[in-house]
């Protein structure tokens, strides 16, 4: 049985490894990508042995492709896949940014001809309103345990 062209689970197993090491050098939990499950398999006459065995999220699988070999064409076609991905991600980002940027241009020059108030111009209250519902609910608190 070969995984992503590897013949042998322990050749496998070292860019599985470094994949890990990578996850855990970046300051990620290592078992939430990488979470070991062990499996039970036949072996010749009736006999059955359980092996370790992965269920890899997808960032799991994105670091394997980058450790992997990339002479395996598979290897060369996931990490392919993957700077793909991010590409078209980063495309993405950016025309959100670039959107929000135009409908926020659009609002002010809107508020500028109404002769509103600009955001920046408005009062600063002295407390935000988290802080006035932390207070609030403390002193309610205080009034119910008081009873």
């Amino acid at each position: 049985m070969t995984i992503l062209e590897y013949n042998k689970w322990e050749n496998f197993e070292k860019v599985i490894n470094k994949a890990k090491d990578a996850c855990k050098n970046s300051g990620i939990t290592v078992i939430d990508h990488f979470p070991d499950i062990r499996k039970t398999i036949k072996m010749p006459k009736g006999a059955e042995k359980t092996i370790l065995d992965y269920k890899l999220t997808r960032y799991a699988c994105y670091l394997i492709a980058q450790n992997g070999d990339s002479r395996k064409k598979v290897i060369s076609l996931a990490q392919t896949y993957f700077a793909f991905q991010t590409r078209k991600q980063e495309i993405t980002e950016k025309e959100a940014n670039k959107t929000h940027y135009n409908v926020g241009a659009k609002v002010r020059k809107t508020i500028k001809e109404l002769g509103g108030t600009m955001p920046e111009d408005l009062h600063t209250p002295q407390k935000s309103l988290k802080q006035l519902e932390k207070e609030k609910n403390k002193q309610l608190k205080k009034e119910y345990n008081s009873k």
